[in-house]
């Protein structure tokens, strides 16, 4: 996993999410945690090519509230997204 500051042009979002904006209380919500501490409360969760996986309040609030050029994003690979899936499981399987 690889975290860096990316120019928010560059982040592709699917068509899934462009279709639904996120609730208002949690852009709210997001809005009002940036102003206070100056950071977001999470990163934008991006694949190789920049296609957002989740994170998409702090995106959108980035772009579309705070009128940023740039935004936090964690880079992920496959084998990260495998390696938490099964460190899921296995904590399920010990309960």
């Amino acid at each position: 996993m690889e975290r860096l500051i990316v120019e928010i042009n560059k982040i592709i979002v699917p068509d899934k999410m462009k279709d639904a904006k996120p609730k208002k209380y949690k852009i709210m919500g997001m809005e009002a945690y940036y102003k206070k501490y100056k950071h977001y409360y999470g990163n934008v969760i991006v694949d190789k090519n920049f296609k957002i996986i989740d994170g998409y309040v702090v995106y959108y609030t980035a772009k579309n509230i705070l009128k940023q050029n740039v935004v936090p994003v964690e880079v992920v690979t496959t084998f990260d997204r495998i390696k938490h899936f099964v460190k899921n499981i296995l904590r399920k399987v010990g309960r």
